[in-house]
């Protein structure tokens, strides 16, 4: 959902946030090549920026570091944050998830610690709710917006009720669209430290859920 002439730009941060976590396992005569940025200096042909966070509970675990994982969760988000200032002429931030809601800069930048993915309903209401995923909805929003550039990021842990038999024409439409509309897509996926616990796993007889927290690492996605 990204224009290519965009995507260098958020490639760019990505990268050299990689490099930067690695910098110590380079060899001292190490040059970084340069990359070129293509953006454009006239303020009337940038876009608007829509940013999409996953805020499930189990998104959380990328905030606590795990001894002996590198955690890119951190860096590459405030890199990231840094970069979609830039794209357009404004910027929106979202979560999706448990929370379906817009927010402002200021709880965006929250997104790197457990308080972003705090639920202060009912312990009850807050599993039911992880396990919905919402991602159809972002791309709902997304096929109607064909002048933005929108930007999610989340651990593409999508629940049964969008990718089970009928139930996957939740994804498979909008993304239909997206590419008839000329649109492209992005994934850029990124292995990092997890602490914390994966709900919403569905049983090995389909009728019930169950909790996983013995993960290490796990990947993140951007989009």
């Amino acid at each position: 959902m990204v224009k290519f002439s965009k995507i260098s730009l958020i490639v760019f941060f990505f990268l050299s946030t990689i490099v930067n976590s690695y910098a110590a396992c380079l060899p001292t005569d190490f040059k970084q090549p340069n990359i070129p940025i293509n953006t454009s200096v006239n303020e009337d042909l940038k876009d608007k920026v829509h940013v999409w966070y996953d805020a499930s509970l189990s998104m959380s675990g990328f905030t606590k570091s795990q001894s002996e994982e590198v955690n890119l969760f951190g860096p590459i988000l405030n890199s990231l944050q840094q970069a979609s200032q830039s794209l357009g002429t404004e910027t929106s931030y979202n979560t999706f998830g448990s929370r379906f809601q817009t927010i402002d800069e200021n709880r965006a930048s929250l997104v790197t610690t457990q308080e972003f993915y705090k639920c202060t309903q009912s312990a009850q209401a807050c599993v039911k709710k992880d396990r919905i995923n919402g991602l159809s909805k972002v791309l709902s929003v997304a096929k109607k917006n064909t002048d933005s550039t929108i930007i999610i990021v989340t651990d593409l842990f999508v629940s049964t009720s969008e990718t089970l038999a009928k139930n996957a024409e939740r994804i498979k439409k909008p993304l239909r669209e997206i590419f008839n509309n000329g649109q492209s897509v992005g994934i850029f996926g990124v292995s990092s430290s997890y602490n914390g616990k994966i709900s919403g796993i569905p049983t090995e007889d389909g009728l019930g859920y169950v909790t996983y927290s013995k993960a290490t690492k796990r990947p993140f996605y951007i989009l």
